[in-house]
């Protein structure tokens, strides 16, 4: 029995991935005794850690994206060759 629930997680995993994460959802939250507002103040939370890190991944990448685009890539082949 472990084989063949190791095998369809395996599949699942490499096939699927959205439903793969909502299952391991699903699994976790079966036994948990929470109403729908702490599930809702959890997925809130999720949301505003989720957009915050994409907003702070963002701000690191913008320095490095400007320093790129100064680089003329005619003068880095001239000076290449």
């Amino acid at each position: 029995m472990h084989a063949v629930a190791s095998a369809m997680l395996s599949e699942t995993i490499y096939i699927k991935p959205r439903l793969a994460m909502g299952a391991l959802i699903a699994v976790s939250m079966r036994d948990a005794d929470v109403g729908v507002g702490t599930v809702t103040r959890h997925a809130a939370l999720l949301l505003g850690y989720g957009t915050t890190m994409v907003g702070v991944c963002a701000l690191a990448c913008i320095g490095p994206l400007l320093r790129i685009f100064r680089v003329e890539p005619t003068d880095v082949l001239r000076d290449d060759g």
